[in-house]
């Protein structure tokens, strides 16, 4: 019987491992580079918008370097700012918008894609010349008064100021070429103790339609009257609100005497006035707008500013 060699065992086994961990080592290829290390929340790094028809979200803020194109409905939950980062309308935008169709309100449509073809709305917020475009023969305006100023009063709180008046009207205009417009701007609201706020200019389309303005509000019990409308051409029309009176301490009794919240007088169109100022809250009376009236004031802070007036032009 042979003896077993331990040493030539021993030597086969250590050649064998040898040759199988060179082959092993022959047939992994190292990699090139070391591998990044990506961590949720660096760019690049998180569960990216896949293409499909399933529903996704994104959490937070979505940048996009390039063209944003929606091949099918776009969808908006909140507000929408063009060159707004913080916009306060469901569309906020700075700058022009060019639209080769129409734009449409409850009120009708701003038309056409260009100055000149019937149906366009111009909105007047300054005085100026309306300009008749070539195909236009009918204008309906409306025409809204400035609001009345509020009124201060030391030791209690001034008067509001009063809505300017409101008027429609329908004009042949096939044998005019322009008409003057005016825009009656608001009031400002009284500085002094006592003494009324500033009244409401006067809108008009030439002498076819005016609206005239508030006047302004005084102490705590002169609240200014609204502004009246008037024209050959109005058929519609409305009569701006008078401010609300405000309120005083009466020493004699010891006791507060309220006349009015001290806002301002609605316009003519329904814009609501500015508020009144509060004692022991907000003491200063909000401005107006689009012709209405501002809110009293306490003295001796200043009352609100009225809104300026507008007219507005729409083209057949």
């Amino acid at each position: 019987m042979k003896k077993i060699n331990l040493l030539q065992i021993s030597s086969v086994i250590i050649l064998s491992l040898f040759i199988g961990i060179a082959f092993v080592y022959a047939d992994w290829t190292p990699p090139v580079s070391t591998p990044p290390i990506c961590i949720v929340g660096n760019p690049g790094c998180d569960a990216p918008i896949n293409t499909g028809s399933g529903v996704q979200y994104k959490a937070g803020s979505l940048g996009i370097g390039g063209a944003f194109r929606a091949y099918s409905n776009a969808i908006f939950d909140g507000n929408v700012g063009i060159g707004v980062a913080s916009p306060s309308e469901k569309l906020d935008v700075t700058g022009n918008i060019k639209a080769s169709g129409t734009i449409c309100d409850v009120n009708g449509c701003i038309g056409g894609g260009g100055g000149g073809s019937a149906g366009n709305m111009k909105l007047f917020q300054a005085s100026g010349t309306w300009t008749k475009p070539s195909g236009v023969n009918t204008v309906y305006v409306q025409v809204a008064g400035g609001g009345g100023g509020g009124g201060s009063y030391q030791g209690g709180v001034g008067s509001g100021g009063g809505g300017g008046g409101y008027v429609e009207g329908i004009i042949d205009v096939s044998s005019i070429s322009s008409v003057p417009v005016t825009v009656g701007t608001g009031g400002a609201g009284s500085a002094v103790w006592n003494i009324s706020g500033g009244n409401g200019g006067s809108s008009s389309f030439g002498s076819f339609v005016v609206a005239t303005g508030g006047a302004g509000g005084r102490s705590y019990n002169y609240p200014g009257i609204g502004g009246s409308f008037s024209g050959p051409n109005a058929f519609n029309g409305s009569n701006g609100g008078s401010g609300a009176g405000g309120r005083y301490y009466d020493y004699f009794n010891g006791r507060w005497v309220n006349n009015g919240n001290s806002s301002g007088g609605p316009s003519g169109s329904g814009i609501s006035g500015g508020s009144g100022g509060v004692v022991g809250g907000n003491r200063i009376g909000g401005n107006g707008s689009r012709g209405s009236g501002g809110g009293g004031s306490v003295g001796p802070d200043t009352g609100g500013n009225g809104g300026s007036g507008f007219v507005m032009v729409r083209e057949y």
